[in-house]
């Protein structure tokens, strides 16, 4: 792998290739050369973002495609990998679609650029740079080197690498891992390279990633609900630098960290459990083309000069083994760390000569990697390749009752350099799950974790695909095949669709889409998908012409400083909720809140959407976009970024507490001054006047009325005559309201005269748990609990016979909730609005 560094006043940008070898970890700087070492990592300045997220804004230019790809598809597949880092719950970073863009538009805002060149050197699958806000000298650096922007270049020729294949979409949400600050990985996830990524699509991130992305955007209850691994690695007493220290056990988990200069690693982020054993291993040789070990970047000290690798060494369990079987088993509790994990390993004399290992098998006619062997397998077996593999190499698996058959490792007849390894009957039949591979010659050992997965059945087949229409005029799909069930998700290219049935053949919502070809797989839960068998001839629908996507904007321009209400009219796009993105093409204009809004006689043809314009914006023409499903408008040069304007009002709301009828909202009034205040200010709602509660320089406060009806509204001041810009609310029902809080256990209400502790069964008082209908059933699944950051699951819902509109909400108290201070419980009612926190303290146990 080849890693280009640029260096100028305020950039260092670094271009990360995929597609070899493999590692991970964080770029990071130290602040000096001698111990102790405070990795400072590379990042996203969550306090430089609004709400928290990283807008990702993808070329408007058309790549060379597949026969059967499509440009919406394309669009659709981005997406799909974005929202796989978007949805890890335990990292605090968002990542959201910004929409379209032009090549050559600036901005002033961090973000992700997707673009397609033709300037990748052949050979290779994307290019990732990375740009920092500092220089490389820059010192005194305090917790964070902050990203300034990254941007990911993919082929413009994707003939051969079609976006719904496995190898694009992995390839993807690596791309993403990198753009948001993670290197490459040895244990197997999705920031590993190709040769030892042992994700799939169906199941995108191994535990790795996500304690990777977690580690480095941690939410409040992340860490505390996890734990970790100390210690250190050397050799005759002197520290490693860049060993890589793996924490694996039985269940397939597997974790690791590098070490720091001293030797010196914590390994955070490791799942609650009991069997964990640890292993020191030093980064593999760079293969052709790569500029380090392992394709990782070393740190750097604050003054640009890297910290290179330490010297190879055998590879070590703990203490001090070659054998697991006589390895230390650990237990993991949340928030406890294990330390003292050291290991004093042997240095070679020359760096590993067998690594670098991958695996397959052939479940149909299409190699599949990772390897998923069923009981049902007509080809109990894998094939593997590496360098140093032979026929000769020991091979074995990470777990006393299972091992591969006797004399099953073997010459593959099918291909020169590949090893066919026959997995034993017994194990076949084992319980689902990653299972970690051993490879050994001589004195060296090499560890692949989940080099095969265990599964129950074979891959899911798509059979047919049935258009059909319900009873309300939608589109619907019948999909037949073998092995669908009530966890299969069907995916139109990148866009997944509703299941509405799943009793016999299943019956999906079709996402909109019009005249254009849609390949449609299937995905399980165990990480098996169709394209397992069905990649090289996928089946698809065929979306009926529906004339030429339009829409218009009621505002073309604001200001740079200001934000807005913008409506869009449209024709031709489906537009639904939930599902529809508006989207500007720079990451200087972003969309804070959108709605659409359904027609009177049905269908939704209009957007209405709060859209902010940073204050440093420069001024210029961008492109504006909306994509629904797989139908997307774009229209270059649609909206035009104006000055700032001292005199121009514009209102936003910085609380992000819900907007009800009778409340008192806080709005913060851009360019309003201390005299326009004094003079008067009045305020409307939808163009009904409203009382002016306070008015301050910069600030108003406005009395909604108590009969206002929940709905998005516009809401307008005007200040000594100055009108402020359409500002749009959304007027919500009454959020719930946690009254009281009884200890079932005890039979008294929770205080700090009588706090819960772990196991006790709390039961909530709640009212307006239902929403406006504030009657009919709602289940415990329906409802969301979180309890000092930590999410917890409702026993039992029951309404309140004798107190109508009131509820009864009964939950356990987790062991993983901390003693102590009082701690934040907040419920969430099915139609999303969250309460109050109350405090309630938590006693030990």
């Amino acid at each position: 792998m080849a890693v280009i560094r640029k260096s100028a006043a305020l950039l260092l940008a670094a271009l990360i290739v995929s597609g070899t070898a493999s590692a991970y970890t964080y770029w990071v700087r130290y602040p000096n050369r001698t111990s102790p070492f405070t990795p400072i990592p590379r990042k996203y300045d969550l306090n430089s973002l609004w709400n928290n997220t990283v807008y990702y804004y993808i070329s408007d230019a058309t790549p060379t495609l597949a026969e059967t790809d499509s440009k919406p598809g394309v669009i659709s597949q981005i997406r799909a990998a974005a929202r796989v880092w978007n949805d890890v719950g335990t990292s605090s970073l968002r990542i959201a679609f910004g929409g379209l863009y032009s090549e050559g538009v600036s901005s002033s805002t961090p973000a992700i650029e997707v673009a397609f060149s033709d300037d990748i050197p052949p050979g290779l699958i994307a290019l990732t740079g990375v740009s920092e806000a500092v220089s490389p000298d820059t010192a005194g650096l305090a917790t964070l080197v902050p990203i300034s922007g990254a941007r990911i270049s993919l082929p413009r020729d994707l003939q051969d690498r079609p976006s719904f294949s496995e190898g694009f979409f992995q390839t993807m949400v690596h791309e993403f891992g990198h753009a948001l600050g993670l290197q490459h990985t040895l244990t197997s996830s999705v920031m590993s390279t190709e040769i030892t990524r042992g994700t799939s699509k169906a199941k995108p991130l191994a535990i790795d990633d996500i304690a990777g992305i977690s580690g480095l955007y941690p939410t409040t209850a992340y860490l505390g609900s996890t734990g970790s691994i100390t210690g250190r690695v050397a050799i005759n007493g002197d520290g490693v630098n860049m060993a890589s220290v793996v924490a694996i056990s039985f269940s397939g988990l597997a974790i690791s960290a590098l070490t720091n200069p001293d030797g010196t690693y914590r390994i955070d982020g490791i799942p609650v459990g009991s069997g964990y054993m640890v292993y020191a291993h030093p980064l593999p040789p760079a293969l052709s083309g790569e500029s380090f070990p392992a394709a990782i970047e070393p740190a750097l000290d604050t003054q640009g000069v890297p910290f290179t690798a330490g010297a190879p060494f055998y590879v070590q369990f703990y203490p001090a083994t070659t054998n697991w079987a006589q390895a230390t088993q650990f237990s993991i509790t949340p928030g406890k760390v294990v330390d003292g994990v050291d290991f004093n390993v042997t240095r070679r004399t020359s760096p590993p000569s067998l690594h670098s290992v991958q695996t397959y098998n052939f479940p149909g006619q299409i190699a599949v990697k990772p390897p998923y062997l069923s009981r049902n397998t007509y080809r109990p077996f894998i094939v593997a390749s590496g360098i140093g593999l032979s026929p000769s190499v020991g091979v074995g698996l990470l777990n006393s009752s299972e091992d591969i058959a006797p004399d099953g490792v073997k010459a593959y007849p099918y291909g020169s350099g590949y090893v066919q390894i026959d997995i034993q009957a017994t194990t076949i039949f084992s319980a689902e799950g990653p299972r970690h591979l051993i490879f050994s010659r001589d004195n060296d050992l090499y560890i692949l974790p989940a080099g095969f997965n265990l599964v129950q059945r074979t891959p899911p087949v798509i059979s047919s695909i049935t258009p059909s229409v319900d009873e309300d005029g939608r589109r619907m799909a019948l999909v037949d095949g073998t092995n669908l069930g009530a966890d299969t998700r069907i995916w139109f290219d990148g866009v997944e669709a509703a299941v509405i049935d799943s009793t016999g053949p299943l019956k999906v919502l079709v996402p909109p889409g019009a005249g254009l070809h849609s390949n449609v797989a299937a995905f399980n839960s165990d990480g098996q998908s169709s394209l397992f068998m069905q990649a090289d001839q996928m089946p698809g629908y065929d979306y009926d012409p529906d004339g030429t996507p339009a829409a218009a904007l009621s505002t073309g321009s604001l200001p740079a400083g200001t934000e807005a209400l913008v409506q869009i009219d449209t024709s031709n796009m489906n537009l639904v909720r939930g599902v529809t993105k508006l989207g500007f093409g720079s990451p200087d204009v972003v969309v804070r809140r959108m709605w659409v809004v359904e027609a009177s006689g049905g269908g939704a043809t209009r957007i209405l959407a709060n859209v902010a314009v940073a204050p440093n914006a420069p001024a210029g023409a961008i492109p504006a976009s909306i994509v629904t499903g797989l139908r997307v408008w774009e229209q270059p040069l649609a909206f035009q970024i104006l000055p700032p304007d001292p005199r121009q009002l514009s209102l936003a709301i910085p609380s992000s507490d819900p907007v009800t009828p009778g409340s008192t909202v806080s709005l913060a009034v851009m360019n309003l001054s201390a005299a326009q205040a004094a003079a008067g200010v009045t305020a409307a709602l939808n163009g009904t006047p409203i009382p002016v509660v306070t008015a301050f320089n910069g600030l108003v406060a406005v009395q909604i009325p108590a009969d206002f009806p929940i709905g998005p509204a516009v809401l307008r001041i005007v200040a000594a005559g100055q009108p402020s810009l359409p500002y749009g609310v959304s007027i919500d029902p009454q959020p719930p309201v946690i009254a009281v809080v009884t200890n079932a256990t005890t039979q008294t209400p929770v205080d700090a005269l009588h706090p819960a502790k772990a196991g006790d069964v709390l039961t909530l008082t709640v009212s307006n748990l239902a929403g406006a209908k504030q009657s009919g059933d709602v289940t415990p699944d329906q409802i969301h609990l979180k309890f000092s950051g930590f999410d917890c699951t409702a026993s039992n819902v029951e309404a309140i016979a004798a107190t109508p509109g009131f509820w009864h909400v009964s939950f356990q108290v987790g062991s993983n909730v901390p003693a102590g201070s009082p701690v934040p419980l907040t419920i969430t009612s099915p139609d999303g609005r969250t309460s109050l926190p109350v405090f309630l303290t938590i006693q030990a146990n």
